[in-house]
């Protein structure tokens, strides 16, 4: 009660803090400092490592919640990088839950829709540029990479290529989507897929490789 009385009277002078006040689980220094100093509302959990690095660009439009727990899981370890000159743009909402790895390296651009989520331990590596649509909703466990990490000794060989992932789209749990893959508005991948080609929107695909599976397709 009185931590509710206390919130409400910090919100009348700086709301934002206020609100931080009031988040249950909120590291607030982090999640004030970043706030201040990106310009945009980030809100960092405990048992967090979010670093942004001072010369990377940042327009977040809505609330970017980091390392939120699940419903009442215990928070696992989550690490949030952008790193130098990179570029990190959110559109909306956006929820990265607890035990997640979000690494942005220099000089690369990760875009995030409005209203969605990546669930718990899903490993996003970002080289080149990712972009997420609105409404895209990633299971637990997903790996999302456009970088092969490495490079093969072959003529045209291109270690990092884009990836694009349309709105409305559903990333079933321990799924991959690899360099190169587009995939459209309404789609659904299934658990466990591997993802290396483009898919066609709303089309159900799975298995190694991902393949269509069932065309025109609706899913709330």
């Amino acid at each position: 009660m009185l931590k509710e009385r206390l919130c409400k009277i910090i919100s009348k002078f700086n709301p934002l803090l206020g609100e931080m006040l009031s988040e249950y689980g909120l590291d607030i220094r982090q999640s004030y400092k970043l706030s201040k100093r990106c310009g945009g509302r980030i809100f960092v959990y405990k048992n967090t490592n979010a670093y942004i690095s001072p010369s990377a660009k940042v327009d977040i439009k809505g609330t970017l919640k980091i390392g939120k727990c699940w419903q009442d899981f215990r928070p696992a370890k989550t690490n949030f990088v952008i790193g130098d000159n990179a570029t990190l743009c959110v559109k909306g909402n956006y929820r990265i839950y607890s035990g997640s790895r979000v690494a942005v390296n220099r000089g690369a651009t990760l875009v995030l829709g409005a209203n969605g989520f990546m669930n718990m331990h899903t490993n996003l590596r970002c080289f080149e540029r990712i972009t997420v649509g609105d409404n895209v909703k990633i299971s637990e466990e997903v790996i999302i990479s456009d970088s092969d990490n490495h490079m093969i000794k072959r003529d045209n060989y291109k270690p990092a290529i884009p990836i694009e992932i349309g709105n409305h789209v559903l990333i079933g749990l321990r799924s991959m989507i690899l360099k190169g893959t587009k995939i459209g508005d309404g789609a659904i991948i299934a658990a466990a897929a591997v993802v290396l080609r483009d898919v066609p929107e709303r089309s159900l695909v799975g298995g190694l490789p991902a393949k269509v599976i069932k065309e025109n397709i609706d899913w709330e």
